[in-house]
């Protein structure tokens, strides 16, 4: 076999196999002239083994996969700028002309809204109670827009954007609500009150005493006034005729403190000289004195019931009576000083 067929056949060996090329030729260097017709196939037997073992590895190294390529990054999300609507204040605004007349007077709520977002809002409405305001220009990012409702509300409650025209990045503030005083007038807007003067007649003119007049009560019906004077007197009265009924002597002093009980049948009186007088109101007539205070009679005063009278005077003292029949039952003077009056 001739050894340029054989060295075509090793050159032909797939040049992923360098190391097996060059190991063979060195093999055959110089002693191929001299292989017999035996070891010449042995040594093709040999490169046709080498040959299809390379050629295994050529298909092997072609059905290879190919190397992946890099994996392909997914898109990151996209952030949106939004506007965010919300009412920063609310006051009242007075529109009174200057000359303060009361006609035009007419107060009016302002309200002021303000973007606080990142980007314009559209259209939107504004609503106090059932007025609503649309506002078409929108409101721009940082700024903001004052909106003039009429009338006057003392706990107002606000609404921005209840149709959700325009998506915000902050829902939760589109409501509102305060509480607001409303403004008080000029001093120069107030008119100074005129003082007024109502003069009246009396119904009834009742004449008889003869000094000043120190006390009167009136009995329990309406019917019955008693009157005590400075002229040491004590008069009863009819309303309902207008006339004296009757004058009651015996206090040899002024009488300063007059008293009917609650039915209205007994009298009683106080004077200066200290002593109480008991009187009957049907026939005028003196029932009882009643003596124990020293001093001028500063007040009297006689139980729902009709079963206690008290009095106090002068001598800083308050004593309880008895009644009918004027018994005295207990004296206070505890440390008191000046007792102008009692009251059951």
């Amino acid at each position: 076999m001739k050894a340029s067929f054989l060295f075509r056949l090793v050159n032909q060996l797939p040049p992923n196999l360098p190391h097996l090329r060059s190991s063979i030729k060195g093999k055959m260097s110089g002693k191929v002239t001299s292989l017999g017709v035996k070891s010449s196939w042995k040594l093709l037997v040999l490169l046709v083994f080498f040959w299809s073992q390379a050629g295994c590895g050529w298909s092997n190294e072609a059905t290879k996969p190919s190397p992946t390529s890099e994996p392909l990054a997914l898109p990151t999300a996209t952030h949106y700028l939004l506007p965010d609507l919300e009412i920063s204040q609310v006051w009242v605004q007075d529109n009174s002309t200057e000359d303060c007349t009361a006609s035009d007077r007419s107060m009016q709520m302002v309200v002021r809204v303000d973007n606080k977002g990142q980007a314009p809002a559209g259209l939107f409405l504004v609503r106090l109670k059932s007025d609503r305001q649309l506002v078409r220009s929108g409101l721009e990012a940082g700024k903001s827009i004052d909106l003039v409702f009429p009338g006057f509300d003392p706990a107002p409650q606000i609404w921005i954007d209840e149709t959700s025209l325009v998506v915000e990045s902050d829902e939760s503030n589109n409501q509102y609500s305060t509480s607001l005083t409303p403004p008080t007038m000029s001093p120069d807007c107030i008119a100074s009150p005129t003082p007024e003067i109502t003069m009246q007649e009396a119904k009834i003119i009742l004449e008889g005493h003869t000094a000043a007049i120190l006390d009167i009560d009136v009995s329990w019906d309406g019917d019955l006034i008693a009157s005590g004077s400075v002229d040491d007197t004590l008069r009863l009265w009819s309303i309902s005729q207008a006339r004296l009924v009757r004058t009651m002597l015996g206090h040899p002093f002024p009488v300063v403190q007059v008293k009917f009980s609650p039915n209205g049948s007994t009298l009683a009186t106080g004077s200066t000289d200290g002593i109480l007088r008991l009187w009957q109101v049907a026939n005028g007539r003196l029932i009882r004195s009643l003596e124990g205070h020293v001093g001028w009679i500063t007040g009297l005063d006689i139980s729902r019931d009709g079963k206690w009278l008290a009095s106090c005077a002068e001598d800083d003292t308050v004593r309880i009576w008895r009644l009918p029949n004027g018994a005295p039952a207990k004296i206070i003077d505890e440390g008191m000083a000046g007792v102008m009056s009692v009251s059951f």
